[in-house]
């Protein structure tokens, strides 16, 4: 009888129920910009501390010349598209450029 009211009051690592985000099916997610270049795939996701928030996405590069570099991006900062089973991630086309230049620095 305790378990519906614990399972209602709880946030989810994505935010509260209304804007659950499943981490199964966004590791792996390509991730776009909004031009249409697919920038690379979602590799993993970072949790706060506490591991109550979801803070980045590792996201792992593979765009022309940039490939296998992994760069992190703030969770809050991207959105999220469903597509089919999985989300795509989307970019700001400056925010794409800005990470497309870090990972050719590193």
């Amino acid at each position: 009888e305790f378990y519906p009211e614990l399972v209602a009051n709880i946030e989810t690592a994505a935010g509260n129920a209304s804007d659950s985000i499943s981490m199964d099916a966004l590791v792996n997610s390509d991730v776009m910009a909004d031009d249409g270049r697919r920038i690379g795939k979602v590799e993993e996701v970072m949790f706060s501390e506490r591991g109550d928030r979801a803070e980045a996405l590792i996201i792992r590069v593979n765009y022309r010349t940039v490939r296998g570099e992994t760069v992190a991006v703030p969770f809050s900062s991207v959105t999220y598209v469903p597509s089919g089973s999985r989300f795509e991630v989307m970019l700001a086309d400056q925010q794409a450029n800005t990470i497309l230049e870090f990972a050719e620095e590193l």
